[in-house]
């Protein structure tokens, strides 16, 4: 702790710069020397070899004649969803109207070479897998995870137009609750399922009763809460989880000073007072045998990317423009409307392009993939640019090594 609080101190002297924050579960071993720095010392990142490496990105797809970017038929014109695989098209169904299958990015997720949608109708939520209906189930939901698992479909859908959420395997109910809001979202950084993650052989998420005060956070493994705990400084939960065993969470705290803080098994830690205050999009991202936050926080005019880990700090990216963040192994990654970078290493792009969700971003091997809308319609793999011949947006990407069934997107 006195180490800690001299190297509080010592940050205290640098510029107001995007920081990370060391958080281990040994506070005890974190250290000026017992890390290398993250992401800012790299001059270059080597990229690392990955064997018969796919790159998967989809596409909406409109009709040649119809302006797609002003979209002034919303939701009534018919379209096309499309997978690439390394920029040839290998799949295209119909969308929209008279279709389960809708535009919406947040409701597509590329897994082990198929495109997975759903479709919240009135009265029911439909799976397909590549246009074609695997299940369905009454009730509108959201899904805030989606997991493939030993050949099953977890959902975890937050309902549409009232409280509650469900849980279930392959559209069969494996935990309901007529209250609670989830914590997470889909496209959450660490791992496959968003919300829904796998940790001791178990099936993991957290869920937050709002109505009562304090918040009560719950958290569920294999479909049965198994511990809950109350938040009583929080506004919101940003994220929780569990990794290895220890219970990381970070909360939305209504004293600017404590805002965000991570509580890990119930102690706090709180980020350096430059970038504290008014906290958003911040998540849990394991980390070797640590973990780090990434999230954004508005300490001056404009947000700022910010990176935490407890015990070290070092800038990251010196700008209030990034709008996403990625990291591996030490490096950090972030996107911005027209440059993108790997550790200090910027990549520029050949115009202002748009990432329309995080599911558009992967780092794996100190490669940086992108699947960017804009004029044209680009893939970023690596170093080099590909254009991706659409009338329309990119909605996803995934990067996969078969042979050990890696997934490298969000």
């Amino acid at each position: 702790m006195k180490n800690f609080l001299a190297f509080l101190a010592f940050l205290l002297l640098l510029s107001c710069r995007p920081d990370t924050l060391h958080l281990t579960r040994n506070r005890s071993a974190a250290g000026a020397g017992s890390r290398p720095r993250h992401g800012s010392e790299e001059a270059a990142v080597p990229s690392k070899p990955l064997p018969d490496t796919l790159v998967y990105v989809s596409a909406v797809e409109f009709p040649e004649d119809y302006d797609w970017q002003r979209d002034t038929a919303y939701g009534t014109v018919p379209c096309r969803v499309s997978l690439f695989l390394e920029g040839e098209r290998i799949l295209s169904v119909p969308a929209g109207p008279g279709t389960f299958v809708g535009a919406d990015p947040d409701r597509m997720r590329i897994r082990e070479g198929h495109l997975y949608t759903d479709c919240a109708t009135e009265t029911h939520t439909v799976i397909c897998r590549d246009g074609e209906e695997l299940f369905r189930y009454e009730g509108p939901e959201s899904l805030r995870g989606f997991l493939l698992q030993d050949g099953k479909i977890h959902t975890l859908g937050q309902r549409i137009g009232r409280e509650g959420f469900t849980y279930r395997i392959d559209g069969r109910v494996v935990m309901e609750r007529e209250e609670g809001t989830l914590v997470g979202t889909e496209d959450h950084p660490a791992g496959d399922g968003g919300a829904l993650y796998p940790e001791g052989g178990r099936i993991c998420f957290s869920y937050v009763r709002e109505g009562a005060l304090p918040h009560e956070i719950h958290l569920v493994a294999g479909g049965k809460v198994i511990r809950s705990d109350t938040c009583p400084e929080a506004v919101w939960v940003h994220d929780q989880r569990l990794i290895g065993g220890v219970l990381y969470r970070v909360e939305k705290r209504t004293a600017p000073w404590k805002d965000p803080t991570l509580v890990i098994d119930g102690k706090d830690v709180i980020p350096p007072p430059w970038y504290r205050g008014n906290s958003r999009k911040c998540v849990i991202v394991p980390d070797r045998e640590d973990v780090i936050v990434l999230g954004f926080s508005r300490p001056r005019e404009a947000d700022i990317a910010c990176f935490w880990k407890y015990g070290l700090g070092f800038p990251v990216a010196e700008r209030e423009d990034v709008t996403t963040v990625l990291y591996e192994d030490g490096i950090f990654a972030w996107v911005a409307p027209e440059t993108a970078a790997v550790g200090k290493r910027l990549i520029p792009f050949p115009g202002r392009m748009r990432l329309l969700s995080r599911k558009c971003a992967a780092f794996r091997g100190g490669r940086l993939f992108l699947a960017l809308t804009g004029e044209p319609d680009l893939l970023l793999a690596g170093d080099g640019f590909s254009a991706i011949p659409v009338h329309g947006f990119l909605s996803g990407l995934r990067v996969e090594v078969p042979e050990k069934d890696v997934s490298l997107s969000p």
